[in-house]
């Protein structure tokens, strides 16, 4: 049996308990603090809860050439276009993989996929009715690559209803407990974790300290750290309309020896500019689900250059991308590559290997696939995961969270390289 990572002895199980269902309850929380403008730009989320079409963007995929009729699958998203928050680059991976999936149909079934977007506006209630709708809708087979705090309100209506959630962001409890939810990532839990760790793994770091948000949920971080065995030392709020951090990062800098960054990109940049404008030199990190993409880390300039960076998924240049990196291509969308891209890209691979060789294509068949799946590799931009086998993420309290793992990248000449080859799982031993 593998050992936590800072985990805590018999004794103090009662503590650990309680700390289990804090933790599982802080995602919701977190996820609207920290992703609330990780995806903010273009895009053509309407907000409103009413489904749309595959209008991503990007240049048009390959032909369609399956003829069959067509599946419906599902996107929820915790997105405005009112409050100027949506998810493009995460479109766009959704689209680079549909386009390929729909020349012979998922799963080689010559049946095309329709993908319908939903966007929630922030508000629980619209999430429950973008639930509802995906369960209503007869072609629809499942709902993938959703990003949404309102895990604990849609998956109710999903079991109900046997539709499978597939590679949604894991933030709340159920999407962590669920039997119809498959997660391809840890999640925060692991973005934010790996922040602290590759700091400690790689740049040697003993005294970490947390820049954060003033938004909600973000005050946990540093709790959260702890009970991955990866402490910080310090803390400073960064208010996000703030327009200068140079105070904060001042105060931070003289009391860590490295800086997480649990913000949202804009925040981000602003700390780490504000940091280097000082004259300081201490380690930074941040999350690869930011979206720093080749574009944004251009804008960036220097001020980024040498920065750490936790990754949910493999780099572009690693060997088993290159599918990935082709679909994108094909798109014209290579500069939107991202984990909100990879994100996409990968719920739908996952969804077109449960669909291979199933004499009956409905969501019955799809779940009882991906239940059974032991060995499903992202295309390459994640380890083999095992679906059957419940995880041990922070004492086995979410066990559909089976990818404990990440990448430690490094921003060096203007783009992310590695800085340890493959996958890292910096949580568990043993």
């Amino acid at each position: 049996m593998r050992r936590q990572v800072g985990s805590l002895g018999a004794s103090d199980g009662g503590v650990r308990t309680a700390m289990n269902r804090n933790i599982v309850r802080w995602g919701a929380l977190v996820v609207l603090g920290m992703l609330t403008c990780w995806g903010c730009g273009g895009g053509d989320g309407a907000g409103s809860g009413e489904p749309q079409g595959d209008r991503s963007g990007g240049a048009p995929g390959p032909t369609v050439g399956a003829t069959g009729e067509p599946v419906t699958v599902w996107v929820i998203e915790d997105s405005s276009k009112a409050a100027g928050v949506e998810f493009p680059n995460l479109r766009s991976g959704i689209k680079a993989r549909v386009a390929r999936i729909n020349v012979e149909g998922l799963g080689g079934s010559g049946r095309p996929v329709r993908v319908r977007y939903c966007s929630t506006g922030f508000d629980p209630n619209t999430a429950a009715k973008c639930a509802r709708d995906a369960v209503a809708d007869r072609s629809a087979i499942a709902v993938a690559a959703s990003i949404s705090a309102n895990g604990d309100t849609v998956l109710p209506i999903l079991e109900e209803g046997g539709l499978p959630n597939v590679g949604a962001t894991p933030f709340s409890q159920r999407d962590g407990t669920s039997p119809i939810s498959f997660p391809t990532t840890g999640g925060l839990i692991t973005a934010t974790g790996c922040q602290a760790a590759v700091l400690r793994d790689v740049a040697g770091a003993e005294k970490i300290g947390v820049a954060r948000s003033d938004t909600p949920g973000a005050d946990q971080v540093r709790a959260l750290l702890g009970a991955l065995g990866v402490p910080a030392a310090a803390e400073v709020v960064t208010p996000t309309a703030e327009p200068d951090y140079s105070a904060q990062m001042g105060a931070i800098s003289a009391k860590a020896d490295a800086v997480v960054l649990a913000q949202d990109p804009a925040t981000a940049l602003k700390a780490v500019t504000a940091l280097r404008s000082i004259g300081s030199d201490v380690p930074v990190a941040g999350s690869g689900a930011q979206s720093w993409t080749p574009e944004r880390i251009k804008q960036a300039g220097e001020a980024v250059e040498g920065m750490y960076l936790a990754l949910w998924f493999a780099l572009d240049d690693a060997p088993g991308a290159k599918r990935y990196v082709a679909d994108m291509r094909a798109i014209d969308a290579l500069d939107q590559s991202d984990d909100q891209a990879k994100l996409g890209w990968v719920a739908f691979e996952l969804l077109d290997q449960a669909a291979r060789g199933l004499p009956t294509l409905d969501r019955a068949s799809i779940t009882t696939a991906l239940s059974q799946m032991r060995s499903f590799d992202g295309g390459g931009l994640t380890p083999t995961i095992d679906f059957t086998t419940p995880g041990k993420l922070l004492f086995g309290a979410q066990p559909r969270l089976v990818n404990d793992a990440c990448v430690y990248g490094r921003i060096k000449d203007g783009r992310i390289v590695s800085v340890r080859s493959g996958f890292v799982r910096p949580f568990a031993t043993g």
